[in-house]
């Protein structure tokens, strides 16, 4: 997790831990291993300072370390690190974020 923490998007880039995938239901069924989908959600570990506009000046990122969000069912640069998998993304290109009440 330290590295990671290390790992620094340039621009409005947003580095995504994914969720981990759900074993079973709400009831406590346990879900057959070909059954389960892999959620199009994730953490936001670390953030760029934002996208640059014409005139140079930095768009502030509208997300935050730690903030849940639905990313696209494609986009983004997937990699492993440590058994755990990440995706690098723009801010535009993520879905949603989901507010956590």
């Amino acid at each position: 997790m330290a590295m990671v923490r290390r790992i620094k998007p340039l621009l409005d880039r947003v580095l995504v831990r994914r969720l981990p995938q759900q074993t079973t239901t709400s009831s406590g069924i346990i879900l057959p291993t070909k059954t389960r989908v892999e959620l199009p959600q994730g953490s936001i570990v670390s953030l760029g300072p934002g996208a640059v506009d014409d005139t140079g000046k930095i768009i502030p990122m509208s997300l935050k370390v730690d903030d849940e969000v639905i990313l696209p069912q494609f986009g983004g640069q997937e990699f492993s690190f440590d058994n755990e998998d990440f995706v690098l993304i723009r801010e535009s290109e993520i879905v949603a974020k989901v507010d956590k009440a």
